[in-house]
């Protein structure tokens, strides 16, 4: 059986979930109060405040890529302005 050529980019994704919650805790808190676990709020910040109705399982590969190279940028510190730093 042939791997899914996706597999290496979920790998690092479901990898730097547990890295950020090891670092910054399990929750992460929006600016409205909700609380997100770190995939959720990747999810959230690829696909935006409506991220529940939008998130698509067959998101392309090259889209996959960018979502992967969001989550760098947020482990290296740049954090999205929608995450309520204070309280999460």
């Amino acid at each position: 059986m042939e791997e899914d050529p996706k597999y290496e980019y979920w790998v690092y994704l479901m990898e730097w979930c547990n890295r950020m919650s090891k670092i910054y805790g399990s929750i992460v808190c929006d600016k409205n109060g909700d609380k997100l676990d770190w995939g959720q709020a990747i999810c959230r910040e690829w696909y935006g405040e409506n991220w529940r109705e939008l998130v698509d399982d067959n998101i392309s590969i090259e889209q996959l890529k960018k979502v992967v190279k969001r989550a760098e940028e947020w482990e290296k510190g740049s954090i999205p302005d929608w995450v309520d730093v204070k309280n999460g």
